[in-house]
C-alpha cells in the first residue's frame, strides 16, 4: 500500500462510523504505515493483516476495506451476501466504474468509492519508428522516463502516437506494449475510436481484452455525423464492450463538434461513458459541460495552452502533447491549480506556454516528435503525409528547448 493509496484509505476510513473499523488488506502492510494507521483513526482499531476469515469478520460488524487490485478476489472471500458494509476504494475513478458493474453482476451488496487522486495529467505518448516499424525498445523506455517524472496515465494510439498511419496490427502492438511496460503502475487508456461504429467495437474489444483501463474514442472525422448520430455511435460501442470510456471531441481535426447537451446525455444514459477529452479551448463550451453533465464526470483539457482555465473552471486534468517533453512541469501544474495554489499554477502556466507553441509550430506530431528525438538521442523518423519540420521552424525549436533547459 503506497503512500497515495494510505491518504486515500484515511480519507474514507475517517467517514465511517467510530464504534468499529476493521481494515483488512490481502498484502502485508507495512510497520511504519500499520503504526500510522493506529495513530490516526479516531478510537482503537483491530488492523488485520490478513484476510484468512472474511465472513467471520463481517458477522461481528465489521467494515471491510480492499484496495481494487484485488477485484479478482472478491467473489472467492465473500460467498454470501454481505449484511454490513465493504467498501472497495480507488484512486481512480475508471477502476470504480469497472468496480460497480461487478458488484451488480456478482449481485454485491457493496460500495465503491472514489478519491480525487486521479484528477490529474495524463500524456498521450508519441511513438517512434525505426526502419519503417515501431522502435519497441526506445518506446518501452520512454513509457518508464514518463512514469518516472510522475504522469498519471498514458494514452498510446492517440495523435501524438500517429495512429491514422498505423495498420490494426501496429496499433495492436503499441496498446499491448504500453499495457506491459505500464503494468498497472498508472492507468493506460488505449486510443480505439473510428468514424466507422463497427470498425470502433472491434477495437475496443482488444483494449479490454490487452487490459488497457479505459478506452479513448474519438468523435467520428470525416463523415461528419448529427448530434443523434454522435448519440448513437457512442451508444452502441458501449453496449458491445463493457469498459470507460472518455469521449473526444477535437473539432480542428474533425470537422465535428460534439456539443455539451449531446454529452450530457450520453453521460447520464451511457454508463461506461466517464469522461471526455476537451480540445476546443474554448471555455464556454468547457463550462457547458461542466454545468451539464453529471457530478463525477471527468472533463479533461485537450489543449495544452488552456489547462489552468480549464481546471480553474471545474476540469479535472489534461491529456497532453507538451508533456511528452516537459512531462514533470505539466503534471505541477495540474497538482497546483487541483489543490488552488493559484500562484504556483500561473508560474507554472507560463514557464509552460513557450515549450506549448513550440509543441504547435507546425503540425503535431511533428515538432513534439522532432523534439523528444532531440532530447533522447533518437533517430527522427516519420510516415507520410508527415514529413520533418521546416529548417526556419527546427531552428526555433532548438532554441526554445534550449532555453527552457530540455536539451542537457
Amino acid at each position: 500500500l503506497d503512500m497515495g493509496f494510505f491518504d486515500d484509505l484515511m480519507t474514507i476510513v475517517r467517514r465511517l462510523p467510530a464504534e468499529r473499523q476493521t481494515l483488512m488488506f490481502s498484502a502485508t502492510l507495512p510497520p511504519k504505515i500499520r503504526e500510522m494507521a493506529k495513530q490516526i483513526l479516531r478510537k482503537p482499531a483491530e488492523i488485520n493483516i490478513a484476510v484468512s476469515k472474511p465472513n467471520e469478520a463481517i458477522e461481528q460488524g465489521a467494515y471491510v476495506l480492499y484496495e481494487t487490485q484485488k477485484l479478482g478476489l472478491i467473489k472467492e472471500l465473500f460467498s454470501k451476501p454481505l449484511e454490513s458494509k465493504t467498501i472497495i476504494f480507488s484512486s481512480s475513478k475508471l477502476k470504480v466504474k469497472e468496480l460497480a458493474f461487478a458488484f451488480k453482476r456478482m449481485h454485491l451488496n457493496a460500495a465503491a468509492m472514489h478519491s480525487d487522486l486521479d484528477q490529474a495529467k495524463r500524456e498521450e505518448v508519441m511513438l517512434d519508428f525505426k526502419n519503417g516499424k515501431i522502435d519497441e525498445e526506445a518506446y518501452r523506455e520512454f513509457i518508464e522516463w514518463q512514469i518516472e517524472q510522475g504522469i498519471d496515465g498514458l494514452v498510446p494510439c492517440g495523435t501524438t502516437g500517429e495512429s491514422a498511419t498505423m495498420t490494426h496490427d501496429e496499433h495492436e502492438a503499441a496498446i499491448r506494449i504500453c499495457v506491459e511496460q505500464v503494468n498497472k503502475r498508472v492507468p493506460v487508456i488505449a486510443g480505439a475510436g473510428s468514424n466507422n461504429t463497427r470498425e470502433a467495437i472491434p477495437l475496443t474489444q482488444f483494449a479490454k481484452n490487452v487490459g488497457a483501463d479505459a478506452a479513448l474514442h474519438i468523435t467520428p472525422y470525416y463523415n461528419k455525423p448529427t448530434q443523434e448520430g454522435l448519440y448513437q455511435h457512442f451508444k452502441t460501442i458501449c453496449s458491445e464492450v463493457s469498459m470507460p470510456v472518455i469521449l473526444y471531441n477535437v473539432p480542428g481535426r474533425t470537422g465535428c463538434n460534439m456539443l455539451p447537451p449531446t454529452v450530457a446525455r450520453i453521460a447520464r444514459d451511457v454508463p461506461d461513458v466517464v469522461g471526455i477529452k476537451e480540445a476546443t479551448a474554448d471555455l464556454i463550451h468547457v463550462s457547458d459541460l461542466v454545468e451539464q453533465c453529471p457530478e463525477g464526470f471527468q472533463i479533461l483539457s485537450g489543449d495544452d495552452f488552456t489547462v489552468l482555465p480549464h481546471i480553474a473552471v471545474g476540469g479535472c486534468g489534461v491529456i497532453s502533447v507538451t508533456a511528452n517533453v516537459a512531462p514533470k512541469l505539466m503534471a505541477d501544474l495540474c497538482k497546483a491549480t487541483l489543490a488552488g495554489d493559484m500562484d504556483e499554477a500561473r508560474r507554472l502556466h507560463f514557464k509552460l506556454m513557450p515549450i506549448n507553441r513550440a509543441m504547435f509550430l507546425e503540425t503535431n506530431p511533428i515538432p513534439v516528435k522532432t523534439a523528444v528525438c532531440m532530447m533522447r538521442g533518437l533517430d527522427l523518423e516519420f510516415r507520410l503525409p508527415m514529413v520533418p519540420l521546416m529548417p526556419d521552424n527546427l531552428e526555433k525549436l532548438t532554441k526554445i528547448l534550449n532555453d527552457c533547459d530540455l536539451l542537457h
